[in-house]
């Protein structure tokens, strides 16, 4: 087993959390559990994107009529590496050198959201005979997820890793994967449940011959219910190892229950002051999570609420499946003249938006135009990377001038409304990971998806073995 990102990095500059990418190669077959992508800046991926772009493709053309056609390698048929081409995206994807010696490549899919999904476009460029498997719903959402990176890339006029051909070249090599074990060249793979958000697998990975350890890779995993998905079902029979994330390790974490209260309360309050309440959220999952808990909370009976930006679209995936409130789409903002009607408001409303960071959505027009309200609220409900305008407006003092916008568009505002953060995770705490460790009883848990800190402190709370996971370090099962 191989950790290829989304694990320490040695050399310290790629962060643990991000990339998530672990590899288990048996003779010339590699099966992957997760290839997902780094949160870089927008000119970093863009200076990037367009030496990478500009490479040979690496795969054969035949001409016809004038026009140049790709033909798909056979197997074992890509035959060198640009390393330029490598040190560029490693530093946006997970290392995928090891994979250039490989017959078969096979991807377990965890989930939608970007760190776990963001690469496939990319790693099905570099090979063509690689094979996807994940839910439908995650399918939906990360065919979404790729296509809306697209449209944005349009708008601003930039260059991605991908192209549309890559995308639907994804697409078309993903197999549909239920609850039932499956082969992967010389793997077994057992799907399991993990909570965290619709469509989400864990999985055991064994040897399909029933020689050698089984390995529990957990992917994101919830242990607490949540309004659009239950919490996480153990896997029967013995495991020998695990592969754990451990996002919250080292936080301490108020119980679910409460944090749902203290939302609603101060939600009220600010309603109550006839203010309106905005709630910047991820797209995927917590934007639905947000509204169904609002809902069951009796606050879409007593006052508008409404939901903008990419979320109707995720929220459509979920109406498909039947996980989320039939007539969600009753309080989507459908058009421009809706939402300036809905920012110039003298009355008490609530908002639900991405992005969660306020890094762009139009959770930063609503932000730029509410910020200077003080009987308005701003409820943040993920984590908020260090780096980004949402973890800055928690930790400024009101009045501060906030600036939010990207490269190319700043925005500053006077934030004079209350910020509070309820903290709707659907990561397991530090509790909850040493607690599946006692019931599965592992032989070794490597600890993968984390900050290193973090990782130290759960290292030493209990005497089970547990390991922190690095990049490109071999661990033989």
């Amino acid at each position: 087993m191989v950790a290829l990102g989304g694990a320490i990095d040695p050399e310290g500059k790629l962060p643990s959390i991000g990339g998530s990418a672990v590899a288990f190669i048996e003779g010339r077959s590699a099966l992957l559990v997760d290839y997902g992508s780094y949160p870089v800046s927008s000119a970093k991926r863009q200076e990037h994107a367009r030496h990478i772009m500009s490479l040979p493709r690496m795969d054969k053309h035949v001409e016809i009529g004038g026009e140049k056609f790709p033909i798909m390698p056979r197997l074992g048929e890509i035959s060198y590496v640009d390393e330029e081409y490598l040190k560029l995206t490693n530093e946006c994807f997970a290392d995928p050198s090891i994979l250039y010696d490989m017959n078969r490549i096979d991807v377990f899919v965890t989930h939608a959201h970007a760190d776990h999904v963001g690469g496939l476009p990319h790693l099905r460029r570099l090979f063509p005979h690689m094979r996807a498997y994940m839910t439908e719903p995650t399918l939906d959402m990360s065919r979404w997820s790729w296509y809306d990176a697209q449209r944005i890339a349009a708008r601003k006029r930039i260059e991605l890793f991908y192209s549309g051909w890559d995308v639907e070249n994804v697409i078309g090599s993903t197999g549909i994967i239920h609850v039932q074990p499956f082969a992967c060249g010389p793997f077994l793979v057992e799907p399991g449940h993990p909570g965290h958000i619709l469509g989400a697998r864990s999985c055991v990975v064994s040897m399909k011959d029933g020689h050698g350890p089984r390995v529990f890779c957990t992917g994101d995993i919830s242990f607490d219910d949540q309004r659009t998905v239950r919490g996480a079902v153990l896997p029967q029979g013995p495991v020998d190892y695990i592969v754990s994330e451990s996002t919250y390790a080292g936080k301490t974490r108020k119980v679910r229950g409460d944090v749902e209260r203290n939302l609603i309360v101060g939600m009220g309050t600010a309603l109550g002051r006839d203010g309106k309440v905005l709630f910047p959220a991820l797209t995927i999952g917590r934007s639905i999570e947000i509204f169904e808990l609002l809902l069951k909370a009796g606050v879409t009976n007593k006052f508008p609420v409404f939901i903008d930006g990419a979320a109707r679209e995720i929220a459509a995936i979920y109406q498909k499946f039947s996980a989320c409130y039939p007539s969600i789409g009753q309080h989507f903002v459908t058009t421009r003249a809706m939402r300036e009607e809905i920012l110039r408001s003298n009355k008490p409303l609530v908002m639900i938006a991405p992005s969660g960071m306020l890094v762009g959505g139009f959770s930063v027009q609503y932000f730029a135009q509410w910020a200077p309200g003080e009987r308005n609220l701003v409820g943040l409900t993920s984590f908020q990377d260090s780096c980004l305008p949402g973890y800055s407006i928690m930790n400024v003092p009101r009045g501060t001038a906030v600036r939010l916008g990207d490269e190319k568009r700043k925005i500053k505002v006077p934030l004079l409304a209350n910020v509070a953060h309820f903290a709707l995770s659907a990561h397991a705490s530090g509790e909850q990971i040493l607690r599946m460790i006692d019931v599965v009883a592992p032989k070794t848990t490597f600890l993968v998806h984390g900050e290193e800190s973090g990782m130290n402190k759960l290292v030493s709370k209990t005497s089970a073995h547990l390991e922190k996971t690095y990049i490109g370090k071999h661990y033989n099962l």
